[in-house]
This record gives structure tokens, C-alpha cells and sequence, in this order.
């Protein structure tokens, strides 16, 4: 298969050798194929072989495997091509793989070389790699490139789609296959079985561009914290935006919304039932009715859900504020008495979503929280009309709003002249003790005994009658004068 030898310049034994050790498989194969392009008549193309081509081009290339691509292309199409090659008679091993590439179909000899340095290039077909191959896609390498497993590029070539039009989303499969071409790691939240997620990603990655590498940057970046509270958004957004299918209203609980970001403490709030105009309603209920109402979307952020939820949930709370009010009492309050007087609080000031203050009013007057009272102490003097103002602050986390409310009452004496409680009766001259005991009773007073007449702030020399207990005064009970006898 060599030229003759020239006898007059190869004299020596070394020579001989050098061409014996260069005719290596590869070599010779060159050779050969240089020797068909260049000399047909004495060396026919009938004589290309893919085991010829698999040894000149060496590498462990496989003719067989190449021209599987094209169903068109075998062998005898090889031969037939070969003469207008352009390989000439000293043909390099990346020249003839270069011409078998380009003769089977690849767009450039760039991208046949791109094609076998892929590790899952087996498993493409000619025009899917000739479409990853030219995709600007940043997560097949761009244009140019095509680092992509075939399962990896179905999957973007998915998100390609999904990116463009909605209604052909990507699935949970398509997801996980392009973020394992990618080499994604998505945070510990993430779940591609979960058909809220899957949703979140094909929302996510709607409009953009760079589809591949939006679906792995939607499920990547930021922190898992983060990310939680976007999907979670997504969710209540989506709820308002269709409100069917998995997305009802009624599938809004509180724990959705504190993993959409609301502040964790309001939850409690969020799941009482003290709303609404009698405040014995569902706040939640009152809440979903308001964002289904509400101008959401699946495009709004996850901030401007929270700040949704958050103004919406403080109007729930303001329209039960403004059913309250200062409950009127059953009749006037009176001072004079040895007792308290209780005046009825708004309804919302029981409710854990309220704080209520006394803003204005008699310094003396003092909230009873526990029991929703305004408390009228019993050492309290004042009558007439006296004013007060209540205010009921909300509680819920991050909100300023109060309600005010105000009454009056006309407040008088129990018992005219008293003081602090206590009102002496005296005997006159046609008054026995029942008689005093009657007139004190009558005056809506209670008969004292000794050790309330000796401890009250009046004086102790008045002559007046007492009883020891609650028997009526009689020959045993009572005395007369300032004394214990």
C-alpha cells in the first residue's frame, strides 16, 4: 500500500523501520482514503469502508453510529460523495470526520464536533440536536453549543413553550429533567409533585427569554425562606385571579397567608370568630370574601399580596369597629353608694384584636378589662353629666388603626346628701328606731352595723341608731348614742 521505495536514498535499516513503525491503523486508513480521492483508478472508492473511516478517524468514532442519524445516508452514499470530498491525497483524521458529519447532515463541522463531545449524544436525533445546538438558551451552553442530556434539552425546549404560552405549561417531569440537565440544586421547599409549585414555576418563568435558565433561577434563587413565602403568594394570588379548580376561596386558610409572609402573629386574629357586625363571624371568612373581591392577580409580587392581605384584613376589623358602641346603661348611674358602679364596654374591647383605653373622662373612672367594665368607684363624688372616651386600638401586627367612642351619662346621687356612701338618719321626736331603719331603707339605704358606723369617714358623735347585724332594730339590736352600750 506504500509508494516504492527509493533505493537510491533509503540505505539504511533505520529508514526502513520509520516506515514500518508510521504505518499505524490510522495512518494507513488516511492513506487509503487520500489514495481513493487522489487515484481512483488504482484505488476505487468501492474500497471505503466504516471500519476505514472508524481508523482514520480513530477516537473510538463509530461510522455506523453517524449514519444511523440519517436513514438516507449509508456507505454507498459515503463512496459516492467521496471523489467531490475535497479531502485531497493527504487527508487529516479531524478532515474526513468532518466530511462525514457535514455528508450526514450537521449544519457545520463545529457542530459535529460539539455533537460527539456530548455525553448523551446517542440520544439525540439529527434535528433535535440541531436545534439545541443553535438555541441561545444560556443552559444549553448558547448558541453554538449544546451541553444538554436529550432529556434535558424535551425539558426546555418545554419551558421555551411554557415561557411563550401559558396554556402549554411545563410538567412536574419536564421541571426535574431540566433542572438535572442544568445541575440545579432547587431549595428544600421546592417540591415538583406538588401542582401548586409546578404552577408557581410555569408563572414564574412567563415572558422570559431565557426560559432554561428562569426555571432553574425561579426555584434557586433567593433563600428557601423566601422562596416559601413566593409560592405561597403565588397561591392566594391565584385563588383570586380564577377561584376554581384547587383554587377556591375556601382553600385559603390562615397558615397559606403566614406562609405568604404575614407576620406569624396575627394568625391567631385571622382565626377568631368576633368579626363582622355582630362580631360572632369568621374574620377568616370575612377575609376571603374581601380578596376574592380584591384586584390581584397572578402577576402581582409576593409584597404586594402581603400588603393585600394586610390592608384587607385591617377593614375587616374596622367594619366590626364600626358596629361597636358604648353600650347605654339600664338606668342612670348613681354615687353615694358603699359599692362600685359598672358601666358596660364596646363588644370588641373583649377580643384579643383590640386594646381598649379610657382617653378621656373622670380621672377616678378606671377600666375593668377583664370584665369589659368602665368602673365608677364608690368613694367617687361627682354628678351631672360626665363624659368618656374609649378607645379600641388594633392589634393586629403592623397596623395603627383605632376607633373612638364616646357617651355620656347623667350621673346622680343614691341617696341625697350622702356622703362617700354614708348618711346619718337621726330620731326626732316622733320617730322610734323602725322609723329611722324605714326611712334609711327607703332611700335605697342599707341599716349599718357598729363596725361600719365606727370605720365610715363621718363623725362618731352624731347620735344615731345602729344595728350589730341584719335583724331589725329592736330591744336587743340597737342603741342609742355614741357608744357601744
Amino acid at each position: 500500500q506504500f509508494s516504492t521505495l527509493d533505493s537510491s536514498t533509503t540505505t539504511q535499516p533505520s529508514q526502513l523501520t520509520s516506515y514500518v513503525v508510521g504505518a499505524t491503523a490510522t495512518n494507513v486508513a488516511l492513506w487509503k482514503i487520500g489514495k481513493m480521492v487522489s487515484d481512483s483508478t488504482n484505488h476505487p472508492s468501492s474500497g471505503l469502508t466504516e471500519a476505514l473511516i472508524d481508523n482514520a478517524i480513530g477516537n473510538s468514532f463509530s461510522t455506523s453510529d453517524t449514519l444511523a442519524l440519517d436513514s438516507t445516508k449509508t456507505i454507498s452514499t459515503l463512496r459516492t460523495a467521496l471523489s467531490s470530498s475535497g479531502l485531497g491525497s493527504s487527508p487529516t483524521a479531524s478532515a474526513v470526520q468532518d466530511w462525514v458529519g457535514t455528508h450526514v447532515g450537521f449544519a457545520s463541522a463545529a457542530s459535529f464536533t460539539a455533537y460527539l463531545a456530548n455525553s448523551d449524544s446517542s440520544n439525540f436525533a439529527l434535528s433535535h440536536w440541531s436545534s439545541c445546538y443553535s438555541s441561545a438558551q444560556s443552559t444549553t451552553g448558547g448558541a453554538g453549543s449544546c451541553s444538554a442530556t436529550s432529556s434535558g434539552w424535551d425539558a426546555i425546549q418545554a419551558a421555551i413553550t411554557a415561557a411563550s404560552d401559558p396554556s402549554t405549561p411545563m410538567s412536574s417531569s419536564n421541571i426535574t429533567a431540566l433542572l438535572t440537565s442544568a445541575g440545579t440544586t432547587a431549595h428544600t421547599y421546592f417540591d415538583a409533585s406538588n401542582s401548586v409549585m409546578t404552577d408557581y414555576v410555569n408563572n414564574c418563568i412567563s415572558g422570559a427569554s431565557d426560559a432554561g435558565a428562569a426555571v432553574s433561577s425561579c426555584v434557586s434563587s433567593g433563600s428557601n425562606a423566601a422562596f416559601k413565602k413566593k409560592v405561597n403568594a403565588f397561591r392566594v394570588a391565584k385563588v383570586v385571579a380564577s377561584n376554581s379548580g384547587s383554587y377556591t376561596t375556601s382553600t385559603l386558610t390562615s397558615q397559606i397567608l403566614i406562609d405568604a409572609g404575614v407576620t406569624s402573629s396575627n394568625k391567631t386574629y385571622m382565626d377568631a370568630s368576633y368579626c363582622g357586625t355582630a362580631g360572632t363571624s369568621s374574620c377568616l371568612a370575612k377575609l376571603r370574601t374581601k380578596l376574592a373581591a380584591s384586584n390581584l392577580t397572578t402577576a402581582s409580587t409576593q409584597a404586594q399580596v402581603v400588603a393585600k392581605i394586610n390592608d384587607l384584613m385591617e377593614d375587616v376589623f374596622e367594619d366590626s369597629a364600626d358596629s361597636a358602641s358604648i353600650p347605654a346603661p339600664s338606668s342612670n348611674p348613681a354615687v353615694g353608694c358603699s359599692t362600685s358602679t359598672n358601666l358596660t364596654l364596646p363588644w370588641i374591647c373583649s377580643y384579643s384584636a383590640y386594646t381598649c383605653s379610657k382617653q378621656a373622662g373622670p380621672s377616678e373612672w378606671s377600666m375593668n378589662d377583664a370584665n369589659n367594665l368602665l368602673v365608677i368607684p364608690a368613694n367617687y363624688t361627682g354628678t351631672g353629666t360626665r363624659s368618656v372616651t374609649i378607645r379600641a386600638s388594633l392589634n393586629y401586627s403592623g397596623s395603627s388603626y383605632y376607633k373612638d367612642y364616646q357617651r355620656s351619662y347623667n350621673v346622680g346621687e343614691a341617696v341625697a346628701a350622702s356622703t362617700q356612701g354614708y348618711k346619718w338618719f337621726t330620731q326626732g321626736s316622733t320617730e322610734n328606731p323602725h322609723d329611722v331603719k324605714n326611712k334609711c331603707s327607703g332611700k335605697g339605704g342599707v341599716w349599718m352595723t357598729y363596725n361600719e358606723v365606727t370605720s365610715s369617714p363621718l363623725s362618731h358623735q352624731t347620735k344615731a341608731f345602729y344595728s350589730t347585724g341584719s335583724a331589725p332594730c329592736n330591744s336587743h339590736g340597737c342603741w342609742y348614742g355614741n357608744s357601744n352600750t
